[in-house]
Parts: structure tokens; C-alpha cells; sequence
């Protein structure tokens, strides 16, 4: 572990239970919001979602479709506003943050996509998905993107992800995590999740995992959950990346549970077990499981106006 993720994790403290207490007679929601920013009355203004991009090279056909890759094509309409994650956001108020963590093209990505990596994750059924230099380098990456945000405002943070091969990772890192299995993971890719989970070694460390069957994707995200909670930031989490990277992030930092919501109920057998883990009841139970942030923010306001003092 290195040195800046190390003194971050010690940074991580729990929510405020008298700030919570202040404000359990309005609700659950407002209750949590006051603990989670350590405020009777927060401030919940300044809005981000931030959707991590990234293939991982399990699915990986070794042919670059270029323009029509499927995550540029995603990319580029998250960056024209028509996705719906962007509709979403706008009519939440907040800022859309793009980030390319290993889009499988030479294509070029929008200039708006904070690109930290070149090309897709390693294979994760041969347990290789990133070397731990990779691991730390995109966790910390995460950590910046956070920081960089919060340095201008950042009350309420929405965290969601997508690319080729992105449920796979998220479904081994889950499994591995709560000593399951490859059933977690989608029926067609099972063979592949549970060529991983047997390379790792019986009771992995958490960073072993998501090196050895994760992804720049979920490391990102890992650091996005970490800087938010080290500095009192709700997260709402949308889908299965950002739900096996709280996961990673519960085990390293265990407070950091305090500032987790679900935004809603989709994404499969691995997201419901993250859920359940995690202790988190989805907010939204109809219809959503893309993950990429659309589901987070449309709750967004919710969660504005449940911060609001009676």
C-alpha cells in the first residue's frame, strides 16, 4: 500500500451521531446527510456524477472497432449531453465528470474525458487484471479526480461506471470479497470469473483482488470513495463498478460505510450481494441497472431537499 493511500485510510472517520440524531425526527435520509457531512443543516449544492469508462481485456477481441468502439461511442455522447446520465445530471444540477480509465481503442476519446490510462485492464481470469504499480497508480488517480473536485465545491457525489467487461470485474471482485463464487456474475461470463477467483490466494488482501481481478475502472472508483468520505462527501452509488469498489473500500476503511447510499436495485446477483454487504437499501427499485451514474442522479435532488430543515 502506499504511502498517500495509507495516510488517506487513517484520515477516514466515522460519520457524526450527534449530527444525525439532530436531525432523525425529519427521516432516515436527512438523518444520514446530516451525519455524513457533519452538519444539522447540510449544504448539498454542489453536485457532481462521475462515470468511469474502461474495457478490460477478458472480452478483449483484439480487433480495434475505432470510432464504433462501444465505450467511445458512450463516451462521446456522455460528452454531447445526450446520454442519459447527462439529461439526468442536468436536470439534477450537476457537473458530468468523464473519466477514461483504459477505453480498448487508439481512437481518439472527447477532450472533455480526464483520460489516466492507455488501453483496456489485463485479462482477469488469468488473475492479472493490473500489476499493483497499475492498482495504486489508478486508486490514486481516483483520489485526484475527488480532490481536484472538492477544491471547488463538491457536496454530494453520484459514482457510476461502464465498458466492455466491466461486469465481470465488478462480479469477481464481489465474489472474492465475500467468499462466493462465479455464480454472482452473468451466465455467459461465469467460466471467465471463476478462472480468476482460482488464482487468488485463500484469503486475499483486498488490493490483491482487485490487482488480480479488478480493474482501472473499479481502482478508480475506489479512490473517488475513499477522497469523498475522507472529506465528509456523500457517495451514491450507481451499478456494479462503483458498488465493488465500496466494497474495497468498507474493507480498507470501514467508516467509509457511513457515507454510502445505493441509488437503486439493478445490476444482478453481484450488486444485490454487494448491497446486502453493505447493508444498503436502493432508493429506486424500478427498472435501472445500467450503472454508469443515470440512476444516482436522479436522486440527487431527493437527497437535496431531505437535507433541507422542516
Amino acid at each position: 500500500m502506499s504511502a498517500v493511500l495509507a495516510h488517506l485510510i487513517a484520515a477516514i472517520q466515522p460519520a457524526s451521531g450527534a449530527m444525525a440524531h439532530a436531525r432523525a425526527g425529519d427521516g432516515a435520509l436527512a438523518a444520514w446527510l446530516a451525519g455524513a457531512r457533519h452538519a444539522i443543516a447540510p449544504r448539498l449544492d454542489r453536485r457532481a456524477i462521475v462515470c468511469v469508462l474502461a474495457d478490460h481485456g477478458v472480452v478483449d477481441t483484439g480487433i480495434d472497432l475505432g470510432a464504433d468502439h462501444p465505450t467511445l461511442v458512450v463516451a462521446e455522447a456522455l460528452a454531447r449531453g445526450d446520454a442519459a446520465v447527462a439529461t439526468a445530471a442536468r436536470a439534477a444540477a450537476a457537473s458530468l465528470v468523464i473519466v477514461d480509465a483504459g477505453v480498448a481503442t487508439r481512437a481518439p476519446m472527447p477532450a472533455a474525458a480526464i483520460r489516466i490510462a492507455l488501453g483496456a485492464s489485463g485479462d482477469l481470469a488469468s488473475g492479472a487484471a493490473l500489476t499493483p504499480i497499475e492498482a495504486t497508480a489508478a486508486i490514486e488517480a481516483g483520489v485526484a479526480v475527488i480532490t481536484a473536485l472538492a477544491e471547488s465545491g463538491l457536496d454530494l457525489l453520484g459514482l457510476g461506471g461502464l465498458g466492455a467487461g466491466s461486469d465481470l470485474a465488478a462480479a469477481a471482485v464481489i465474489a472474492a470479497l465475500l467468499d462466493g463464487d462465479a455464480a454472482l456474475a452473468p451466465p455467459d461470463g461465469r467460466a471467465l470469473v471463476a478462472a480468476g477467483l482460482a488464482t487468488l490466494v485463500e484469503r486475499a488482501a483486498p488490493l490483491e483482488v482487485l490487482a488480480a481481478v479488478g480493474g482501472r475502472d473499479i481502482a478508480v472508483a475506489l479512490g473517488a470513495i475513499l477522497a469523498a468520505a475522507s472529506q465528509y462527501i456523500p457517495i451514491v452509488l450507481d451499478g456494479g463498478t462503483a458498488l465493488a469498489a465500496a466494497l474495497l473500500a468498507a474493507r480498507l476503511a470501514p467508516a467509509c460505510r457511513d457515507y454510502l447510499l445505493c441509488a437503486h436495485g439493478g445490476g444482478g446477483p453481484a450488486a444485490t450481494a454487494a448491497r446486502t454487504a453493505l447493508d444498503l437499501t436502493p432508493l429506486i427499485t424500478a427498472g435501472l441497472g445500467s450503472g454508469e451514474g443515470s440512476g444516482a442522479a436522479l436522486v440527487l435532488p431527493l437527497l437535496a431537499a431531505a437535507a433541507t430543515p422542516r
